[in-house]
């Protein structure tokens, strides 16, 4: 089973990054292969619906052939302004219900404040329109949250939660594949 991950942040000390390695852990903790698709080292050209040339571009083939490919698919944006970030959102526009249909989809979000549920709330709303399945265990990481030197959650609750949504995302992958 291959788990696709995918880092919408291109912030160096990504909290984003850090959550969707956590889940990624999680899955391979429970068998699966897994792949980490990051924007900060493979940027994407921006969107341009009309220019067919773009999707010619080795970054974007890798990422769209990744999403296809996957059985489960973990993504993390930022929270800027209560929603998602811009690169993630650009990112996602290269995408459609090809590379989500019928898939369980993890979401990670990582933000200043308390939590970042509207941007895992417009990220739910993208994923259905995808067809895509949410699995029901949010990623939201708050400012306040610490990592070791390693990127591990510090809080213990955190670690759960994130580890918990690694298992969820490999039981709904191996019950979708079944089907």
């Amino acid at each position: 089973m291959k788990i696709v991950g995918f880092n919408g942040s291109v912030s160096a000390s990504s909290n984003t990054r850090k959550g969707v390695l956590a889940v990624l852990e999680a899955c391979r903790q429970r068998g699966a292969e897994t792949i980490l698709y990051d924007l900060r080292e493979h940027p994407l050209p921006f969107y341009d619906p009309d220019d067919h040339s773009r999707s010619a571009n080795e970054d974007v083939r890798r990422f769209t052939s990744l999403l296809t490919e996957a059985d489960g698919i973990v993504l993390g944006s930022p929270e800027y302004h209560n929603t998602l970030g811009g690169a993630f959102k650009n990112a996602m526009d290269w995408v459609g219900s090809r590379q989500f249909a019928n898939k369980p989809v993890a979401l990670v979000s990582a933000t200043g404040g308390p939590s970042s549920m509207p941007t895992l709330t417009a990220m739910q709303l993208m994923i259905r329109s995808l067809h895509g399945w949410i699995v029901p265990v949010l990623g939201s990481i708050p400012g306040t949250a610490q990592f070791d030197k390693n990127g591990t959650f510090l809080d213990p609750d955190l670690k759960q939660r994130f580890d918990t949504i690694g298992s969820e995302l490999v039981r709904m992958a191996e019950l979708l594949k079944k089907q």
